[in-house]
């Protein structure tokens, strides 16, 4: 009767925008197979989503690891392990990020603190520099933990692999991290980068536990929870190639329950890092919905208001739009 409202809490505006943009701009489509024999069901939906976005084809790889089903894949995705990968597909692996020695694939695993034992997995990934332990990271620090008890805020750090992803006006939680730590700082020509920590305050505790009380046994101190190693040679023309495993210490940190956030950049940090191994110039090139507060529209509308509004939505935005993608195509056409 005239008197229904409407509430807009954000704006997804911006974030297509830049992705439709960056749709037109970026080099060509990569793929990236989600290896869900071995992984939770649906646990990458969220980032994958979003990646679609970003000129990213997604590529369902539901059986055996093979060379076959990595062909023309530019990178490999687990998420939270249901169980571990043959020492075969293992090896298919660690052929597929050589790459014959070009280089320039990856690997991508989200842990899971409810994953079963992966000793092949685990052992494959210290090769890389990333130790990954039977405990989970608990910070005792009762400031940095959330409500439930096992999340927890994130540090992003400072480091020359992740200058293009750092930004110090979002937050970054999670929670159930596997306890991770660096094998190594350099290794032949690997190189493992932390990229983001807990506080100064965390311990390896027992799996799911909530609560849990240090002991004088504990070691205190910050605690990795993404690690990237870098695999990096030249080619003929002494350029740089490389290959990246990238670990994430928890699911978690993907999981759509951080979107009510409205500064967490949770996704904004995973999307960019996938750009950035994947050799994308404009790696920071996203936007997170933007958190207007409640603002209430109430009805009816005058019919000038109502004419208005009906203008500007669907002739004069859609016409703005178009004027500007035919410019970049323009200008890119004549390069």
């Amino acid at each position: 009767y005239g008197y229904t409202t409407y509430t807009i809490t954000s704006s997804n505006i911006e974030s297509k925008v830049s992705s439709a943009i960056f749709t037109v701009a970026a080099s060509g489509k990569k793929k990236i197979a989600v290896l869900s024999t071995h992984a939770t069901k649906d646990a990458e939906k969220t980032l994958t989503a979003a990646l679609e976005d970003y000129n990213f084809e997604i590529l369902d790889l539901d059986g055996i690891i093979s060379e076959k089903t990595l062909a023309d894949v530019d990178t490999a995705l687990l998420v939270a392990p249901v169980s571990d990968l043959s020492e075969n597909e293992l090896s298919v692996l660690d052929n597929f990020l050589d790459n014959d020695g070009e280089r320039g694939k990856n690997l991508i695993v989200f842990g899971s603190t409810a994953s079963p034992a992966t000793p092949n997995l685990n052992e494959f990934l210290e090769e890389w520099g990333i130790k990954v332990e039977d405990a989970m990271a608990y910070d005792t620090n009762p400031g940095y933990r959330l409500s439930d008890g096992n999340s927890m805020m994130l540090f992003n750090k400072k480091d020359d692999l992740t200058g293009g992803i750092n930004n110090g006006e979002l937050s970054y939680y999670c929670g159930d991290n596997v306890a991770v730590s660096r094998a190594y700082e350099t290794n032949g020509t690997r190189s493992t980068h932390i990229l983001m920590s807990t506080s100064a305050y965390a311990v390896a505790a027992p799996k799911g536990v909530s609560g849990y009380t240090a002991s004088s046994n504990d070691t205190v101190g910050e605690m990795p929870v993404i690690l990237v190693t870098e695999d990096t040679t030249y080619n003929d023309n002494y350029d740089e190639i490389s290959s990246y495993v990238a670990y994430f210490a928890s699911a978690d940190f993907i999981g759509d329950a951080w979107e009510q956030f409205g500064d967490n950049g949770n996704i904004e940090f995973a999307v960019t890092l996938t750009n950035m191994i994947n050799g994308r110039d404009a790696a920071s090139m996203f936007f997170l919905p933007k958190t207007t507060g409640v603002y209430t529209m109430g009805t009816p509308f005058s019919d000038a208001q109502y004419t208005a509004v009906y203008i500007v939505s669907i002739f004069v935005i859609p016409a703005l739009l178009l004027i500007g993608g035919v410019l970049v195509w323009i200008r890119r056409r004549n390069r």
